[in-house]
């Protein structure tokens, strides 16, 4: 029990530990969620862009 608790803990794994038998239902919600956190990163992105450019255009014209 203590060598399974070391090997878990000091494991490299680049994804948190799930449960192996992931339902097709919450596979499909995890992947919805990923897709809609990396889709507000786009868009905050393309905000703060616009805001930028907004504000030379600011600085230009005076």
């Amino acid at each position: 029990l203590d060598q399974t608790y070391r090997a878990l803990t000091c494991a490299t794994v680049p994804v948190p530990l799930k449960p192996v038998n992931e339902s097709a239902l919450a596979r499909r919600r995890r992947l919805m969620r990923a897709k809609s956190i990396s889709r507000d990163d786009d868009i905050e992105e393309e905000a703060s862009s616009a805001e930028l450019s907004g504000e030379s255009a600011v600085v230009a014209a005076s």
